[in-house]
C-alpha cells in the first residue's frame, strides 16, 4: 500500500511518537503541487 511517492507513510507516524514523548507540537502545511511542510516545536 504504497502512496504515489512510493512510500508507506511511516515518516508522520515516527514524528508524530517523537513529538509525543518530548511533549512538543507538529504543524503541517501541504499547498498542491508544492508539497508538504512539516515543523516540529521543541
Amino acid at each position: 500500500m504504497a502512496n504515489s511517492a512510493g512510500s508507506i507513510g511511516l515518516g508522520l507516524v515516527i514524528v508524530k511518537h517523537v513529538a509525543g514523548v518530548h511533549q512538543a507540537q507538529v504543524q503541517l502545511e501541504s499547498k498542491p503541487q508544492e508539497g508538504t511542510k512539516v515543523t516540529v516545536k521543541f
